[in-house]
C-alpha cells in the first residue's frame, strides 16, 4: 500500500529494491511476492498497471474539469466586459449627460435624507445611565452575503490536484473561502469564478513537489490557511 501511494503521488517508483525498501521498510523481505506488481516501465521507473490506468483516467478526467471551468470563466467574463464597452461606445456624449442627469438629482435627495436622518438622532432623546449617556446604536440593518454558488464538485476538482490530500471537510471549506478571494481580485460577482484560477495555482504547487518527500509536503488546510494562492506566480 505504500509503494502505491508512492506510485501514485510521484508518478512512478525507483528500479532499485533498496531504495524501495527505504521508502517502505520490509519491501526488500517480501520482495519475491511484491516485485511482480512493479514491472519496470519503457521510462525505467517501476508502476503497478491497474493503478496506472486509473491513475491516467483520472488525470484526463481532472483536465477536462480544468479546461471547462477556464472556459467558463473566460466566457463570463468577456461577455460582461464586451458589453459594458459595447454600451459605453454607443452612447453620444448628450446622451450621457441625459442619462447622468436623473443620476445627480437621485444622489442629491439622498444625501439631504441622509443629512435630515443624522439631525433627527442628534435631536432626539438619549438614554441615560449611570455614567453618562449611552452610545448610539447603529441602525443600519446588517449586510447579507451573497450564497455561494460554489458546489461540491468545483470543491472536489481543487481536492483532487492537491498532492497530499488530507482533512478533506476542512478544505473544501477553506476551498471555498480561496475561490471567492480570487474571484473578488479579478472583480467578479460570482464566487465560483475563482475555481479555475484556483485550479492553476494548486496544480503549480502539485507539479513543485512531485518528487518530494511527502511528509515535507503542506496539507492542503495548511496551504489553503497560509493563503498560499495569493503568492506570486513564481513562488507557487
Amino acid at each position: 500500500m505504500t509503494l502505491l501511494w508512492y506510485a501514485w503521488v510521484n508518478d512512478g517508483l525507483p528500479p532499485e529494491v533498496d531504495r524501495l525498501d527505504r521508502m517502505a521498510a520490509g519491501t526488500k523481505s517480501c520482495w519475491s511476492v511484491v516485485g511482480s506488481k512493479f514491472p519496470i516501465a519503457e521510462d525505467g521507473l517501476r508502476r503497478n498497471p491497474r493503478m496506472e490506468r486509473d491513475r491516467q483516467t483520472l488525470l484526463v478526467q481532472l483536465e477536462t474539469w480544468k479546461a471547462r471551468g477556464t472556459k467558463g470563466a473566460a466566457k463570463r467574463w468577456s461577455k460582461d466586459a464586451s458589453s459594458n464597452a459595447l454600451s459605453i461606445a454607443q452612447a453620444s456624449p448628450k446622451q450621457c449627460l441625459e442619462d447622468a442627469q436623473p443620476i445627480v438629482c437621485q444622489i442629491s435627495d439622498v444625501r439631504y435624507q441622509i443629512s435630515d436622518i443624522k439631525s433627527q438622532i442628534s435631536n432626539s432623546d438619549k438614554k441615560h445611565t449611570l455614567i453618562g449617556f449611552a452610545a448610539e446604536q447603529d441602525i443600519s440593518p446588517p449586510r447579507k452575503k451573497p450564497a455561494s454558488s460554489i458546489t461540491d464538485s468545483d470543491c472536489e476538482i481543487v481536492w483532487q490536484i492537491f498532492p497530499r490530500r488530507v482533512g478533506k471537510k476542512k478544505a473544501f471549506i477553506l476551498i471555498r473561502k480561496a475561490a471567492a478571494e480570487l474571484a473578488e481580485e479579478y472583480e467578479q460577482d460570482d464566487p465560483a469564478a475563482g475555481i479555475s484560477v484556483l485550479c492553476e495555482r494548486v496544480q503549480k504547487f502539485a507539479d513543485a513537489n512531485k518528487t518530494a518527500d511527502p511528509k515535507f509536503i503542506a496539507h492542503p488546510t495548511t496551504w489553503l490557511q497560509q493563503g498560499r494562492y495569493l503568492d506570486p506566480q513564481e513562488a507557487l
